[in-house]
């Protein structure tokens, strides 16, 4: 068995906050070393995915990052909404097919069911 190497790079990213870097007003150099940052990154993280509607450039910088990671780089979606809805949520369907086909083909998904975490810590506190 060979172990793996210690360091990995691991970028987390709030979808929201995403949203913000990923605007048309963002300076394209910026915009662009971002988007080449996310796609060297050893484990990208999307934290809350779906939570609010993408717009046109948003679902063009996500296949762009997708695009560049794929099979090459591992990339972890959570999200409220089941991948089985990504299609809908997406909108724009010739993107949503190229999305989708880079985020649930060759997948591991991980369901949690049960309570939330976050109120059982709120009733602890």
């Amino acid at each position: 068995m060979t172990r793996a190497p210690r360091s990995r790079r691991v970028h987390v990213v709030n979808a929201l906050h995403f949203r913000n870097w990923s605007k048309p007003l963002v300076p394209k150099s910026a915009n662009s070393r971002l988007l080449a940052k996310l796609a060297r990154t050893d484990v990208l993280l999307i934290d809350d995915f779906a939570l609010a509607p993408l717009q046109d450039h948003e679902r063009r910088d996500l296949l762009e990052i997708l695009e560049d990671r794929y099979g090459t780089r591992s990339t972890i979606i959570t999200s409220q909404l089941p991948p089985t809805q990504y299609h809908d949520y997406i909108g724009e369907p010739t993107l949503a097919d190229s999305i989708c086909d880079r985020l649930l083909h060759n997948s591991h998904r991980l369901v949690l069911k049960g309570p939330s975490r976050r109120k059982e810590d709120k009733l602890d506190t």
